[in-house]
C-alpha cells in the first residue's frame, strides 16, 4: 500500500468513543466522528486503524463500522499486531517501515509512542477528539515523516531517540509561583536556618509517634529518623507507595535511613489505604502530615521553614498532587487544631517511579492484562471520573492554576508499570508550565529497583540527597 500520501493512525476508544466508565466502552460519538471527517477532508488523508478494534476485523469491516457512525473518509489499512510487550508506537513504526508516506499524524489517548511521540495528538479519554485538535492534526500531517525507524527498534533505542527528539506540542500553562513553605507560627520554632552537606555522616535514632486516628479508629503512625546533633536539620516527609492499596510507613526504610544519616530529619507517615477510603483520602492524610510535621519538627531538631517531600510510586502521585494543590480545601479538610494557621505548602518534591498519569498507568495495566493493577486503580479512583480529576498530567494539560515547586523524578528504564515515556511527557509538560523538573532514567532498572542493594540504588540515594542540597541553597 504505497499510494497513500498522508495517513491518520487512528485509535477509537478515547478518541471517537469517549471513555467515561472504566468497565464499559461506548460506540463512537457523532461529534467526535465529525471532527475526524474535517481532518480527513482538509488534510486529504486516509485512515490506518491502530486501535484494538482492528483485532479480528478486516479493513472492509472497519470501514463499514465507522461509516455506520458517520465517517465519510477511507480506511485503507491496519497496523500490524506487535510482538508481546510491543507498544502501540512500535506497531505504527513497523507499518511506516513498510509504507512510504509524505506525512502522518497519530490520534490516540495513549502516550506510548516512543520516538513517534512528536507526531501524536493526544486526546482526553473522557472527551475524545475535539474541534481544538484539528489545527494541530493538520500541522502534523504536513510535517515530513521521519526516516530510519525500524520495526525491530528496541525499546532502549526508542527511548534514546525520544530523548534526542524531545517532545512537541506542549502548551504553556498558567501557574502560581510558590513562596516560602511553612509560613505561620510554629511550636518551638528556631530562627536558625538549617545547613546541609549531603556527604556528611550522622548517627540517627528511630522512634514512632501517633500521627492521628482515622474515623474508623485506626492509628496512623509516623516513623521519625532523627540525626544526632545540634541541628536544626532540613526536614522531609516520606509518603509511601503500594498502589494506594497496601504498604505503610516502613515501605521506604532503606531510603529514609540513607537520607537521614546525611543530616536530614525524615518522617515517614502512614496513609489511609484505598479499601479504607478512596481518593482523595491519602492526599488529605499527606496534607495533614505536612502541617503536623511543620508543627512538631522542632521537637526533633528539624527546620520547619522549608519542608520537602519524598514519594514513591503511588506515594509520588500523592506528593505531586499535594505540591501542585497545597491549598485545595478538599485536601486540607482534616483540621490541626493545635496549629490552625499552618498550610501544606512544600519547598520541593523528590519522587521515585511516581504515578504521574494514573490513567496512562491504568491503560498500561489493561495492555499487560494485569488484573491486580486494574483493580487497584478501580478501587482508589471511585467514582471512576476522579482518575481524570486527580491526575497530575491532566491537571497541567487542563491549565489549572497550580503551584510549581522544584521536582525530581527517578525512573527505571525497564519499568513496565509506569512507562518512562509517561514520565518524559509529564516532565516536559511541567517544564512548559514554568516549573523545574529533573528526570533521570536508570538503565536496566524496573519499578522498585531501590528495594535491592546495588550501584543503581546507591546512585538514586545520592541523587536525592544532591537534589535536596540544591534546593536548600537556591
Amino acid at each position: 500500500m504505497t499510494a497513500t500520501r498522508r495517513v491518520i493512525f487512528l485509535d477509537i476508544d478515547g478518541v471517537l468513543a469517549p471513555i467515561r466508565r472504566w468497565d464499559r466502552y461506548e460506540d463512537p460519538e457523532p461529534a467526535c466522528v465529525q471532527v475526524l471527517n474535517e481532518i480527513v477532508a482538509r488534510g486529504r488523508a486516509d485512515v490506518v486503524v491502530s486501535s484494538t478494534w482492528r483485532h479480528g476485523k478486516t479493513v472492509a469491516e472497519l470501514q463499514q463500522i465507522l461509516a455506520t457512525h458517520g465517517f465519510t473518509g477511507r480506511v485503507v489499512d491496519t497496523t500490524p499486531t506487535g510482538a508481546a510487550g510491543a507498544d502501540r508506537g512500535d506497531e505504527i513504526a513497523a507499518w511506516l517501515a513498510q509504507n512510504a508516506v509524505d506525512g502522518y499524524v497519530i490520534i490516540d489517548d495513549h502516550v506510548d509512542m516512543g520516538a513517534l511521540r512528536p507526531h501524536l495528538v493526544q486526546t482526553h479519554p473522557a472527551r475524545g477528539l475535539q474541534p481544538a485538535d484539528v489545527s494541530r492534526a493538520l500541522a502534523l500531517l504536513t510535517r515530513p515523516a521521519p526516516r530510519g525507524l525500524s520495526p525491530h527498534t528496541s525499546r532502549r533505542d526508542v527511548l534514546k531517540q525520544l530523548a534526542g527528539l524531545g517532545l512537541a506540542g506542549v502548551s504553556g500553562i498558567a501557574a502560581m509561583r510558590p513562596g516560602l513553605a511553612g509560613a505561620g507560627a510554629r511550636r518551638g520554632d528556631s530562627r536558625m536556618q538549617a545547613t546541609y552537606d549531603p556527604a556528611a555522616k550522622f548517627e540517627i535514632t528511630v522512634s514512632e509517634v501517633e500521627l492521628r486516628r482515622t474515623a474508623a479508629g485506626r492509628r496512623l503512625m509516623a516513623r521519625v529518623y532523627q540525626p544526632q546533633g545540634p541541628g536544626p536539620f532540613p526536614t522531609v516527609l516520606d509518603l509511601h507507595g503500594g498502589a494506594w492499596r497496601r504498604k505503610d510507613r516502613l515501605a521506604e526504610e532503606p531510603m529514609d535511613r540513607a537520607i537521614a544519616t546525611s543530616g536530614i530529619l525524615v518522617v515517614a507517615v502512614d496513609l489511609r489505604l484505598s479499601e479504607e477510603a478512596p481518593y482523595p483520602a491519602s492526599v488529605q492524610d499527606a496534607s495533614y502530615g505536612v502541617r503536623w510535621l511543620k508543627w512538631r519538627a522542632a521537637e526533633w531538631k528539624g527546620d520547619a521553614s522549608r519542608v520537602g517531600v519524598y514519594g514513591s510510586s503511588s506515594g509520588g502521585h500523592v506528593a505531586q498532587l499535594l505540591a501542585m494543590r497545597p491549598r485545595d480545601p478538599r485536601y486540607g479538610s482534616i483540621p490541626l487544631p493545635a496549629a490552625p494557621d499552618l498550610d501544606a505548602t512544600v519547598a520541593y518534591v523528590a519522587t521515585r517511579s511516581p504515578v504521574s498519569d494514573p490513567y496512562a498507568r491504568f491503560q498500561q495495566a489493561e495492555r499487560m492484562q494485569r488484573a491486580g493493577m486494574i483493580e487497584n486503580s478501580r478501587i482508589y479512583f471511585s467514582p471512576w471520573e476522579t482518575i481524570y480529576e486527580g491526575n497530575p498530567q491532566l491537571i497541567l494539560e487542563r491549565r489549572e492554576p497550580v503551584t510549581l515547586v522544584p521536582m525530581l523524578i527517578l525512573q527505571g528504564a525497564l519499568d513496565d508499570n509506569v512507562l518512562p515515556a509517561v514520565q518524559e511527557n509529564f516532565a516536559a509538560t511541567y517544564r512548559a508550565a514554568g516549573g523545574v523538573c529533573e528526570l533521570t532514567v536508570f538503565e536496566n532498572c524496573e519499578h522498585e529497583w531501590v528495594a535491592r542493594p546495588g550501584s543503581q540504588t546507591d546512585r538514586a540515594r545520592e541523587m536525592v540527597k544532591a537534589f535536596i542540597a540544591r534546593q536548600l541553597t537556591a
